[in-house]
């Protein structure tokens, strides 16, 4: 894949440093693949909300991408706790929607 001009900080010229927040591994991966596609750096990973919160304490991300629906906390608890402990916090939520593969009954009845 092709490498993107680095988005970078304006106040340092370093690399913008990510949070990620989902409960889907998958999801995590998949948003850090673009990140680094784009110059960007993962500060790091959580999986709920409890967990992104701690990890904004230990990270001091520029931008947190965090999940919606997730377990112990759910991702807009997480955001207004980091905000109300950090006014200066970037977030953005991020949610996405599996496509569902059950098959509906066409079947009729008869009364």
């Amino acid at each position: 894949m092709e490498q993107f001009a680095p988005v970078k900080r304006s106040k340092d010229g370093q690399s913008v440093r990510y949070l990620i927040v989902d409960d889907s591994v998958f999801a995590r991966k998949n948003l850090a693949r673009m990140i680094e596609t784009f110059g960007g750096q993962v500060a790091g990973e959580a999986g709920d909300g409890l967990t992104a919160i701690s990890e904004f304490d230990r990270t001091h991300p520029d931008i947190v991408l965090m999940d919606i629906t997730m377990p112990q906390m759910e991702g807009i608890e997480a955001a207004e706790k980091i905000v109300q402990a950090h006014p200066d916090a970037r977030i953005v939520m991020v949610s996405s929607r599996s496509r569902s593969s059950r098959k509906f009954s066409t079947k009729s009845s008869s009364t």
